[in-house]
C-alpha cells in the first residue's frame, strides 16, 4: 500500500513575489497607526478647546457659591469652575478662575462653611487654556488643588493645598516656582 503525499497549498506568485504579498500588513498597519494617531489629535483638540479660553457671561440660576463670588466680583468673567471638598468638612466647595477687566487670570476657592461662604487667597492662574483637578494625595483628608494652562507657547501647572484660606505649595518651594509662574503671565 502506498503511503500518501500530503497535499501542498501553493500560493499564486506576481511580479513581486511574496514581497508584495508581505506588504499589505504593513499598509494595513500604517493606516491603523494613522487613524489612531488622528483619532487621538482631535480628542486632544477637543480637550483643549473646552479648556475655558472663552469667558462664560454669568446669568442668573448659576450656583449660589459662583453668585455670591460674582457679588464680590461683579466686574470679573468666569473662566472655568469645578466643585469638591476642598478643605475636609465634606461640603462642596467651588474652585473658580476668572478673568480681571485687565486681562489678568485668577484662580479663587468659594468655600461652603456652617456659617456660610467663605473666599480663600486669590493666586495668579494661567491665560489660556486652564484646567482643573482635585485629587487626594496623602489620605486623612489631604487635598491638593492642581491648575494647568499655558501662555502662549509656555505651558504650566501648579499643585496647591488649602491650610486656613491661604494657599500653599505642598511639596516645599514658592508658588510660583518653575514652568507655573510663565504660564500666567509672570
Amino acid at each position: 500500500m502506498k503511503a500518501k503525499q500530503p497535499t501542498v497549498a501553493v500560493m499564486p506568485h506576481n511580479r513581486e513575489g511574496f514581497c508584495a504579498q508581505g506588504n499589505r500588513p504593513r499598509a494595513r498597519l500604517k493606516i491603523c497607526l494613522f487613524a489612531v494617531s488622528a483619532y487621538c489629535l482631535i480628542i486632544a483638540l477637543m480637550l483643549a478647546a473646552c479648556g475655558g479660553t472663552s469667558d462664560i457671561p454669568l446669568l442668573p440660576g448659576l450656583p449660589e457659591a459662583i453668585a455670591f463670588w460674582q457679588k464680590q466680583a461683579p466686574d470679573d468673567a468666569l473662566v472655568l469652575s469645578i466643585s469638591g471638598d476642598i478643605n475636609g468638612d465634606r461640603r462642596p466647595d467651588t474652585l473658580i478662575i476668572y478673568r480681571t477687566p485687565s486681562g489678568e487670570c485668577l484662580f479663587i476657592g468659594i468655600l461652603d462653611t456652617i456659617d456660610g461662604y467663605q473666599l480663600t487667597d486669590t493666586i495668579m492662574a494661567p491665560l489660556e487654556n486652564q484646567a482643573m483637578f482635585i485629587r487626594n494625595i496623602g489620605g486623612n483628608q489631604s487635598v491638593a488643588v492642581f491648575v494647568s494652562g499655558q501662555n502662549g507657547d509656555k505651558v504650566g501647572l501648579g499643585c496647591f493645598q488649602l491650610i486656613g484660606a491661604e494657599w500653599i505649595n505642598p511639596f516645599g518651594g514658592g508658588i510660583f516656582d518653575g514652568d507655573y509662574a510663565a504660564c500666567c503671565g509672570l
